[in-house]
Parts: C-alpha cells; structure tokens; sequence
C-alpha cells in the first residue's frame, strides 16, 4: 500500500552514464581489456567505444536492468562478483561499487589479484557538508551499505586488500551552484548567484575519490 502514498524508488541519472573526469581516467589508465563490476548499464564500455578503445570488455552484474538491452559486443555476466571466480583482464574497473557491498576488502582484494592494475572511485564523505545541512546524492542511494569513504579510509581499505594505490586524485567538485537546481530554476537568481561567488568564492568540494591500485 505505500507505493501508492510515497515513492519508494528512485533511477539516479548518473545510472546512466559516467562522469566525464572518471571515463577520461579509464581511457587514460586501462591496459588493455577490462572487465568492469558493477557494470549497471555499461557506461564504462560506452565511454570507451566512443572514444576509438576496442579492446575486450567483460561487464558483471548482480542482476540485469529490466528494460535495458546490453550491447551484443560485450560479454556480460550476472551474479555475485565475490562468489564466482572472476574472468582474467588487464584492468578491472570498480566505479561506484565499493560502497555497495558489505566487504569492500574482500571484493577489492579479489580484484588485485585478477589483474594488473584496478581503477577506483567510491563517493567522498564529506562530512563539512553534512554539518551545513546539504544532502549529497550517496545519503540518498538506499543500496548503499556504506555513507561514502573520506581519503585515509579510502588508503587503508588499498593497504588492506593487499593493494598499493599508484596514483589519487579528488574529482567531480561541487559547490553552491552545483545544488542551486534543486531549490529554484530562476536564471535570473541563478546569474546572481554566480556573480556573487566570483566576488566571494565559496568552498569546493569533491564529490569522487579515484585511484589506480596495483599489486602490493
């Protein structure tokens, strides 16, 4: 009955589709074929194709997406990364996944092993933020087993999956105009707003912690 009175639901539009910083980082740092868990609706491979990579490209999945048709060119496989054992590939993409299962270590350890390098990125926990009142997407996400990971924690899940982090970096940043849409779509308001922060420039803050992880 309380799907007729209240939205339990919701499709993020980033399900379908990736960051732009993050598919650069993928094209940049991919050693060849990839396999990507946690594929959701093949962003990475899109990305990918549409930028000239043509390589081999495994997607996992814990189910499909109904209504979604996956592209004949990729394998694709269903079922619980950390129960099957994990096809081969130079790079293993893990985007937006970690902060979704209950062991991260386990799945990111697993992934070390299979491959030269793996590429990460969980959501930023960025706790200022929460103490302002502002909502970021991940509160929001009610798959998530995790509330986002600050930058020690991001280290110390590497270290402990046997891994080493090669390179790091903080994407995606967000500021006051980056959540303005959510309160009002006046343009006027919105220009407003932007000369006020070029005279009085707030904080940034970024939405994505990314790294590249080898073999310890």
């Amino acid at each position: 009955m309380v799907d007729l009175v209240a939205k339990t639901d919701i499709q993020f539009p980033w399900k379908g589709q990736i960051h732009e910083e993050l598919g650069l980082r993928v094209l940049a740092n991919n050693r060849g074929d990839v396999v990507d868990v946690g594929c959701g609706t093949c962003q990475v491979y899109h990305h990918l194709v549409k930028n000239g990579w043509r390589g081999k490209y495994v997607g996992i999945d814990a189910v499909a997406y109904e209504g979604f048709t996956y592209p004949s060119e990729a394998e694709i496989i269903f079922g619980d990364a950390l129960k099957m054992a994990l096809p081969t590939a130079n790079t293993f993409i893990l985007y937006d996944v970690l902060e979704h299962v209950e062991d991260p270590i386990a799945l990111l350890s697993k992934c070390v092993q299979a491959a030269d390098n793996v590429l990460v990125a969980v959501p930023k926990r960025n706790e200022d933020l929460w103490r302002h009142g502002v909502v970021e997407y991940h509160q929001l996400d009610k798959t998530h087993k995790h509330w986002g990971f600050n930058a020690h924690e991001l280290r110390r899940l590497v270290k402990c999956s046997g891994g080493q982090m090669s390179k790091y970096e903080e994407l995606v940043t967000t500021d006051l105009l980056s959540i303005l849409g959510a309160f009002t779509n006046d343009g006027i308001f919105h220009q407003f707003v932007q000369l006020l922060m070029k005279l009085y420039p707030t904080k940034s803050y970024a939405q994505e912690l990314w790294c590249e992880v080898t073999k310890a």
